[in-house]
């Protein structure tokens, strides 16, 4: 069952598009931002998206267990490179991509050590 609902959200200042909480967005061809109760899904993830998830899972565990300094180390290099992505997700971002090269190129423009020495690049 699909709801129109009003336009709450645009009025502030977001695009709501997916799941936000327990109700599903998407917008119209009309251009009307449809709302309804998320759906639960209908079938086990696929040994992929399971896969997937652990990745996701791993980042975020071994983000936890970086010690305050290094975590810090990120969060100032990305402050002195002018990024627009967060410290953490940048640190997703190599996790899950293997970006070892494009790290290091951020080491020697900020000067700070991000990834341990014995690490190959990529």
């Amino acid at each position: 069952m699909r709801i129109f609902g009003p336009n709450l959200f645009r009025v502030l200042g977001t695009i709501v598009s997916g799941d936000l909480g327990p109700l599903t967005f998407y917008t119209s061809k009309r251009h009307r931002l449809v709302w309804f109760p998320k759906a639960p899904p209908d079938k086990p993830p696929t040994v992929w998206q399971t896969y997937r998830r652990n990745i996701w899972r791993a980042g975020a565990d071994s983000w936890r267990s970086l010690p305050q300094q290094e975590r810090d180390n990120w969060k100032e290099a990305t402050r002195r490179a002018r990024l627009t992505i967060t410290h953490y997700n940048l640190y997703l971002w190599w996790f899950t991509h293997d970006a070892d090269a494009s790290i290091r190129v951020l080491e020697n423009n900020t000067r700070i050590k991000l990834l341990p020495t014995h690490w190959t690049t990529s």
